[in-house]
């Protein structure tokens, strides 16, 4: 949209540049006298935001500011805000840029929480946490004022932001982190989140969950103690059929395993038939395949 508003800006000395900090000075411009009437008066970095007036002073018809470095006058705006002008979010004026208006806001002041929790079974000290956001990454190990967190601990790091919502640019933030436990390897874990800005546009989002079929996250699944029994019975026991001849056996029993003919293929479904020691039948089918799971009801079996 085109912008249409009485605007004056004049550099001076070179214009203000973007490295250090600057003097603005706004006052009301419908007013110069028989006295200036202040509006702001503060001394800013880039990227700050400005509020005129500012207290409980009420807007004028026209704002003029001064902004200056190291006491050298650098810029000169003249603004109309009497509403008689057009005045649109995101318009550029010098070196300010128009970000609310009234309730209109562009910037909205956000709360980036980050848990980090033990979720093993030791205590386990954290050793690196990276945030990194807009190709820009930081190391926030220093935020982190719980560094040991036993079994079930918890410790969380706040970021405060200001979330330009007339943009529609995303923005991705990611948060990983590092822990050395009490015995065993590292380990390492990581979280992103998006926001989309502009709701207009077509999107689509796409989130991944996995889960057992207990409703456990799938990286929080502990696997099982290798051994099966210490002397017990063994109820039911399950094998993948993964195809393959004798040769590729591994495991700690004194097994009997013959191929015949070559030993089974491991691309075509297999006819399998168990029976107990004394020849009851206690499984049988003619088409399983590379992958599938059988179960052996063991209760009652010695050796099968």
């Amino acid at each position: 949209q085109d912008t249409v508003l009485t605007i004056a800006c004049d550099d001076f000395n070179g214009g203000p540049n973007e490295t250090n900090n600057v003097r603005v000075l706004c006052v009301d411009g419908d007013a110069f006298s028989p006295a200036l009437v202040k509006l702001y008066d503060e001394t800013v970095s880039v990227g700050e935001e400005i509020t005129v007036p500012s207290g409980d002073s009420t807007l004028p018809k026209a704002i003029f500011c001064e902004i200056s470095q190291d006491n050298v006058k650098r810029q000169e705006l003249f603004i109309d805000t009497s509403g008689e002008e057009d005045l649109y979010l995101k318009d550029v004026f010098g070196s300010f840029q128009l970000e609310s208006c009234g309730d209109k806001e562009c910037l909205v002041p956000i709360t980036y929480t980050y848990l980090l929790e033990n979720v093993g079974q030791s205590a386990m000290d954290i050793t690196e946490v990276m945030l990194t956001r807009d190709g820009e990454t930081v190391d926030l190990i220093d935020e982190v004022e719980k560094k040991t967190l036993e079994f079930g601990d918890s410790t969380t790091i706040s970021d405060e932001e200001a979330l330009d919502i007339c943009m529609k640019d995303g923005i991705k933030t990611t948060l990983s982190a590092k822990a050395d436990p009490e015995e065993g390897d590292p380990c390492f874990n990581e979280d992103s989140y998006d926001i989309v800005v502009d709701p207009k546009e077509c999107r689509v989002e796409v989130v991944i969950t996995c889960e057992d079929e207990e409703g456990t996250e799938c990286n929080d699944i502990e696997p099982p103690e290798p051994k099966c029994s210490e002397g017990d019975d063994i109820d039911v026991v399950s094998f993948e059929y993964i195809g393959g001849g004798c040769a590729q056996s591994l495991n700690s029993q004194d097994e009997e395993c013959e191929d015949v003919e070559g030993g089974p293929s491991s691309l075509d479904d297999a006819e399998i038939d168990c029976t107990d020691k004394d020849g009851n039948e206690i499984y049988s089918k003619n088409d399983v395949s590379v992958g599938e799971v059988i179960s052996f009801q063991t209760s009652d079996v010695d050796v099968v």
